[in-house]
């Protein structure tokens, strides 16, 4: 009797165990380590209300919101936190993490950038992804090597320089002869030189007064500028074949704090701008054809080259293109330049 009541007791005492184990389990807290969140200072080259600054603003909520809030991307501001030329450098030492800018600012730094947007091939919207990808590689370890960045994105935002003129509507390579074209000067002064124009620096805010007073006949200008400046009010033609098809900006982030970030980062961070640079070209694409329709509305002749002027137009600056490249950028320049025409092809 005894070791009946004994045995029951046992098994009592086994249920009221076994019942209580998933309350313990329960009860223990979770200790393991949430991510610890990752943040990045960005500037760019423009003011916050900039249409790239915008855009670019989406981009990073779009990898943000694909971190799942492991990431987060700070714009700390534009060129008075540090002046455009210095960015490119500031970020390399440290001084920032990311930036968002224009080549044409760091052509002093790694001119070999210089290649997105050459004219030695014809760039456009629907080739300018192919082309500025098939040099991406190359371009970020010349810029990891000479500025301790790397390149996130080789181009974006595209946008063509145009010949805009007030006194004279150009038809042809001939009726550029002469012509006294504002320029920035570098190779967009060689360019204008190869089609028989004469080069004439003028500073941006500088244009209009210039077109009014007749220093000057025309410009190189992206119809962006034109809008902004209001120089549709001194323009009367514009020739719709681009002298010169630029990319506004790229992406970089300092090389050291590249190196810190984990893997599933670093994928996301080239990634996601990659996969959205197509609409991207389609927005801007979009953009500039309604800019065109718009100065066209303001009484600016949009001139369409004939087919055989278009070559000229395009196949002229092309050796002048090659060679101040090449004397640009005598270490990488070949490279880069069979690269790019490997593409074209």
């Amino acid at each position: 009797m005894v070791m009946k009541k004994a045995f029951y007791t046992v098994v009592v005492i086994t249920i009221l165990a076994l019942s209580l184990i998933p309350a313990c389990t329960a009860a223990v807290p979770d200790t393991t380590p949430a991510p610890q969140k990752i943040t990045l200072n960005f500037v760019d080259q423009w003011k916050l209300d900039h249409f790239v600054v915008k855009n670019v603003m989406e981009v990073f909520a779009e990898i943000e919101k694909r971190s799942k809030g492991r990431l987060e991307i700070i714009r700390t501001g534009g060129a008075e936190i540090i002046p455009a030329a210095d960015q490119l450098t500031a970020c390399g030492k440290g001084s920032i993490d990311m930036v968002v800018g224009a080549t044409t600012y760091f052509a002093g730094v790694v001119p070999e950038a210089a290649i997105l947007g050459l004219p030695v091939v014809p760039w456009n919207f629907n080739t300018e992804f192919k082309l500025s990808n098939a040099v991406g590689d190359d371009l970020d370890k010349i810029f990891q090597k000479k500025v301790n960045v790397k390149c996130l994105l080789s181009s974006y935002c595209p946008c063509g320089m145009y010949i805009f003129t007030n006194t004279k509507e150009v038809t042809s390579v001939a009726d550029m002869k002469g012509l006294k074209i504002r320029t920035i000067g570098g190779l967009d002064s060689l360019l204008l030189d190869a089609l028989g124009a004469v080069p004439t620096r003028v500073a941006s805010a500088e244009v209009y007064s210039a077109a009014e007073r007749g220093i000057i006949d025309g410009g190189s200008r992206p119809t962006a500028a034109v809008i902004d400046w209001k120089e549709y009010e001194v323009w009367k033609y514009m020739v719709k074949t681009p002298l010169s098809f630029q990319p506004l900006c790229q992406f970089f982030i300092n090389l050291d704090t590249w190196n810190k970030l984990p893997s599933d980062i670093q994928k996301l961070l080239i990634d996601t701008p990659l996969a959205i640079s197509p609409s991207w070209l389609k927005y801007y694409e979009d953009t500039e054809n309604a800019a065109i329709a718009a100065l066209a509305a303001k009484g600016v002749k949009v001139v369409d080259l004939k087919p055989d002027e278009i070559k000229k137009w395009q196949s002229i600056p092309v050796p002048v293109a090659e060679a101040y490249f090449l004397k640009q950028n005598p270490e990488n320049g070949q490279l880069l330049l069979d690269e790019l025409k490997t593409a074209a092809k």
